[in-house]
């Protein structure tokens, strides 16, 4: 309990949850990973604006996964670091 409790703090001020994730991902999928990590759900369009912001994640270039849908840009860390935000997701 207390390690999910710690998760959950740091999940709002870092790139902790993104290490959840394959080297390689959309941002879809680190929506998912926060919204599950701080148990709540959180707005799309925000969440994308205030990751980008931040600097760090970085677009794979050239690399998109392909779906039923329109294809998606793969993004990785920017930092293999753990890094605090400059202000909360």
């Amino acid at each position: 309990a207390k390690a999910v409790e710690r998760l959950r703090g740091k999940a709002t001020y870092s790139s902790l949850p993104a290490f959840l994730l394959p080297a390689e991902f959309t941002m879809n999928e680190l929506h998912r990973i926060y919204e599950q990590t701080i148990g709540a759900k959180l707005d799309k369009a925000s969440f994308r604006h205030k990751i980008l912001e931040q600097g760090k994640i970085e677009p794979v270039p050239e690399r998109f996964r392909v779906g039923a849908h329109r294809p998606a840009q793969l993004y990785r860390l920017a930092s293999r670091a753990l890094t605090p935000f400059e202000r909360k997701i």
